[in-house]
């Protein structure tokens, strides 16, 4: 996680009347083949639960995290249950 975090090279953040968008890249090389893996599946699952969105993956120069959040308070939405 340290050596992530010296690279991250710009952290930018939006906050809407209806939503909160927070990106953050950085200039690590992508491999050859990407999948995303369990982690961010679950970072995916819980923006979702929360009514909002993740993507995360390999972009021009470098890698990016893109959360977009619903504002205010709300109670998680559960698949199957």
């Amino acid at each position: 996680m340290t050596a992530g975090c010296r690279r991250v090279r710009r952290i930018v953040y939006g906050l809407r009347s209806i939503e909160l968008e927070l990106t953050i890249t950085d200039d690590g090389d992508p491999p050859p083949e990407w999948h995303p893996g369990l982690g961010i599946r679950s970072l995916r699952d819980r923006a979702e639960e929360l009514g909002g969105t993740a993507e995360v993956g390999p972009v021009p120069g470098g890698w990016a995290v893109t959360a977009r959040l619903p504002r205010g308070r709300r109670e998680p939405v559960r698949s199957g249950t």
